[in-house]
């Protein structure tokens, strides 16, 4: 019978007195009286993964926390589809409901103020169409309250040109008017 495969990762302290990850993963086979009789199985180090995860753990936390205090919100716009990542402070400034992860373009333009509207679309668009990064201020409205947003982004374009998607920062500039 086959004994229960095994797959985990262990640190281990090597001749020359360093620690080092490994992978260790096998199985075995077993006899009727459960006892194993054939095991096999591999060993990979995989320190240089584990510190490269733990590098980019520990800088995604550094942005993380500089995003929030400085009380920055960032987004992520899918051009193929339409929709929009935005993080918590993001949804926030655009008042985009709790629970709310993923919304449309079609949902950040309706939470522009309607005089802004089209400006900020033509904005965005001129930027989709291979302009410049831009760098804009509208306002946001929602439940009776207006707020003045500032927001700067860029468009990633394919190898082709065509672009892909949009990555922006959302900031609440109400107070400096």
């Amino acid at each position: 019978s086959k004994g229960a495969p095994f797959d985990v990762e262990i640190r281990v302290r090597v001749e020359c007195g360093d620690y080092r990850w490994f992978r260790l993963r096998g199985d075995s086979t077993r006899d009727t009286r459960g006892r194993a009789v054939r095991m096999a199985g591999s060993l990979t180090d995989v320190t240089d993964r584990r510190e490269a995860q733990d590098a980019l753990r520990a800088s995604e936390e550094r942005l993380l926390l500089s995003l929030s205090a400085a009380g920055i919100g960032c987004w992520d716009l899918a051009v193929a589809d339409g929709t929009m990542r935005a993080d918590v402070r993001a949804r926030a400034l655009l008042m985009i409901r709790d629970g709310v992860s993923a919304a449309g373009l079609v949902d950040f333009l309706r939470s522009v103020h309607p005089e802004d509207r089209d400006r900020v679309t033509a904005v965005f668009l001129d930027s989709l169409q291979g302009g410049p990064p831009f760098s804009t201020e509208f306002r946001v409205v929602g439940d009776g309250v207006t707020r003045f947003v500032g927001a700067r982004g860029n468009t990633l374009l394919d190898d082709a040109g065509r672009p892909t998607r949009m990555l922006g920062v959302l900031w609440d500039v109400t107070e400096a008017r």
